[in-house]
């Protein structure tokens, strides 16, 4: 029995018979330097990673000085991820093979993986000095540059390493992060799909190849590529993270949270996760549950000034103003270049009506990052607030580029009209949603003076509506304005609510202007008014109390029940004006208030706009939270008053401290006064309808 027959039976294929021969070698020797250490490497050939260990601990334990063995264990342990338990082995493997030039790289590896960048970088430089043609040392060394964030140093070494051997596949992987992170990602995609060519089976890559695609916001195939990481590395926690992120942004808020919970069962201190995590759930309007999040994430992290800019959002979400601008604050002490946290600061501030100090915390952000769509954005919004309408409405132009803008743009190659256009054809297209477009539609007689022809896309639903009372204005629906015929005739376009921009519409300007501007259906409002409940002889009050926005509805919106001070006012019949499922609501109030609120049988409130606003305008008055009733009752002069929320809901043409609507005269406005409830504020309307009836 021989070490060379072992080694024979082993470049035969038979690692079987190999092993049973140094076996039978070390049952008669057992302290076989040879045998122990050619054992050791056909158990990690044979993928037993854990027998090479012993067999190696039983060579050291034999000879300490045995370089191959610690040189061995070192990369068995590293190749686990053992990289604490590897760096002693590291050192001696070093310190015994000083020509080696790849116990430096392992053990740069391994210092890296330990954040021990400085180290790392050493060991690798010592590589290169030793033996400057070895494409890892370079790699590894624009690795450690990468996870400091020094990225031209990074680039610059993942270069050499691709020059040296084009096909490292590592290299070539961590050049594509490195242009992710330069906010580079076409050029970053090149490199991660060149990367997945020469090893189809690189999860990294795959991940790396999601990075780009995902700052492409090519969203869809992002999420391809990540699940093809995790499929091939179902433990990889940085790629489930990432498939959040891409989920995230598709706005499948659920599934994100999956994938973030995912990755922290994975890496339970995954910090970027913990965070993420929490948008998801503030995305969800799960704001206590985001609060939560963000705290582990600031447990992990004190110093993460994006944990508590996030943490403030979900505090001023919860209309906790006070507290998430302490939040902010504790980030700008953290990093006071963070344009972000300003601009959250300045919304903060704005919701606590600390107007001045909104604005210099908006106009820090801008410094800060001029091409800052959100604080811009704000911005324009508190001036819009303030009727300073000149500035806010150029820089209200801003939404378009903010990152949760809800509007839906117009695909035309028409260009975009600007304020020095006049006399030209124009097309105008909504937006929003139909409470946006019948307010901009207040904008349409002034531009009427300025342009040839006007066409509006609008919503097929206000068709009848406009027709009436704009008789000069073409309208058109979403499905013609696709037909390329549809723009023959137009110089220009621009989406509705530009429309005080390009006008240049003014405080005093639109002061003079402000009337009643759409006209109802008379024939249908003497209908209705020959009927109940117009025939009791009673003040007939028109009722809307919800809204069904998707992000602000909530805040908007008053529970039916809590308006019983009102419902009791025997001089009013109640008529229903709201939109949505409301039977069961109306059934209730009925039943424990004894209050019958009507409604007209066969009108659908939702899709019957024509008839809604012949409805509001047979009502004596109506009373209404911000939603299109209000916009309607607005838009005829009908007397009323609308009900706005303390904060968050509240949109700018409510303005401040209005007792009647700037924008509709005659509407009487009633601010929230206490964020969390709204009964002080139906007090005060029950009080004003005493008086004005």
């Amino acid at each position: 029995m021989s070490i060379e027959k072992a080694q024979v039976l082993l470049e035969r294929g038979d690692p079987i018979g190999a092993k049973n021969l140094l076996r039978r070698i070390l049952l008669k020797t057992p302290r076989h330097r040879n045998a122990l250490y050619l054992l050791s490497v056909i158990e990690a050939k044979c993928g037993n990673a854990q027998g090479a260990l012993d067999v190696l601990n039983r060579l050291i334990s034999v000879d300490p000085q045995n370089a191959a063995a610690h040189y061995t264990k070192a990369n068995i342990l590293l190749s686990q991820g053992m990289h604490l338990d590897a760096l002693p082995h590291h050192d001696v493997a070093v310190k015994l093979l000083a020509s080696n030039p790849w116990a430096l790289i392992n053990r740069g590896i391994s210092r890296a993986s330990l954040k021990d960048f400085s180290g790392a970088i050493e060991d690798f430089n010592k590589a290169i000095d030793l033996d400057s043609s070895l494409s890892p040392a370079f790699g590894n060394k624009g690795n450690a540059f990468l996870e400091t964030n020094l990225l031209e140093q990074s680039l610059q070494f993942l270069d050499r390493a691709i020059e040296l051997d084009p096909f490292n596949v590592d290299a070539l992987s961590s050049k594509s992060a490195c242009l992710t992170k330069l906010k580079k990602p076409s050029e970053a995609l090149i490199y991660a799909a060149r990367s997945i060519e020469l090893k189809p089976d690189f999860a990294k890559a795959w991940n790396n190849h999601g990075n780009a695609l995902n700052d492409l916001k090519r969203h869809e195939e992002a999420l391809t590529s990540y699940d093809r990481s995790t499929v091939l590395k179902p433990d990889y926690a940085e790629a489930w993270y990432n498939r959040g992120i891409a989920l995230n942004d598709l706005k499948r808020h659920e599934e994100a949270l999956t994938s973030y919970d995912r990755s922290i069962e994975l890496k339970p201190d995954y910090v970027e996760a913990w965070l993420n995590r929490g948008i998801a759930l503030n995305d969800l309007k799960r704001h206590e549950e985001a609060l939560t999040s963000y705290d582990r994430s600031l447990e992990l992290r004190p110093d993460y000034a994006e944990a508590w800019n996030n943490h403030g959002n979900a505090l001023n979400d919860l209309k906790r103003h006070e507290e998430a601008l302490t939040s902010y604050e504790r980030s700008l002490e953290l990093r006071p270049d963070f344009a972000e946290a300003w601009s959250s600061r300045g919304a903060a501030l704005g919701d606590l009506r600390r107007h001045e100090e909104a604005q210099a915390s908006y106009e820090k952000s801008i410094e800060l990052k001029p091409d800052y769509a959100e604080a811009i954005f704000n911005k324009g919004c508190l001036q819009l607030t303030q009727k300073d309408f000149l500035n806010g409405f150029e820089n209200y132009l801003w939404r378009w580029k903010t990152k949760d803008y809800s509007g839906s743009s117009l695909k035309t190659f028409v260009p975009l009209c600007n304020p020095t256009i006049r006399g030209k054809n124009i097309l105008l297209w909504a937006e929003q949603g139909i409470g946006d477009e019948i307010f901009y539609a207040g904008f349409l007689t002034e531009a009427q003076g300025k342009y040839s022809s006007i066409s509006l896309v609008a919503d097929i639903r206000l068709h009848p509506i406009f027709a009436r009372s704009l008789p000069k204005i073409a309208l058109l629906d979403r499905s013609q304005a696709k037909a390329p015929e549809s723009f023959a005739a137009i110089d220009f376009q621009a989406p509705i609510a530009d429309l005080g921009h390009l006008l240049g519409l003014s405080f005093d300007k639109i002061k003079q202007t402000r009337r009643p501007f759409l006209v109802a259906d008379q024939r249908k409002t003497a209908a209705f008014k020959s009927n109940a409940p117009f025939t009791n002889g009673k003040f007939v009050c028109g009722l809307a109390w919800s809204s069904h926005n998707k992000r602000f509805g909530d805040a908007k919106s008053i529970d039916l029940k809590q308006l019983e001070p009102i419902l009791r006012n025997p001089r009013l019949d109640f008529i229903n004006l709201q939109y949505g499922k409301v039977d069961s609501e109306i059934e209730e109030v009925e039943s424990r208030f004894g209050v019958k609120i009507h409604q007209i049988k066969g009108l659908d409130v939702y899709n019957d706009i024509d008839d809604l606003l012949a409805l509001i305008n047979a009502c004596d008055l109506v009373i209404t939270t911000s939603n299109v009733t209000a916009h309607l009752a607005g838009s005829i002069g009908k007397k009323g008053c609308v009900v706005v929320p303390f904060s968050n809901g509240r949109f700018w043409y409510w303005h401040l401290d209005d007792v009647y609507s700037f924008w509709y005269p005659s509407l009487r406005v009633f601010y929230q006064s206490d964020r969390h409830n709204w009964s002080a504020t139906i007090s005060c309307v029950q009080r004003w309808l005493e008086r004005a009836l």
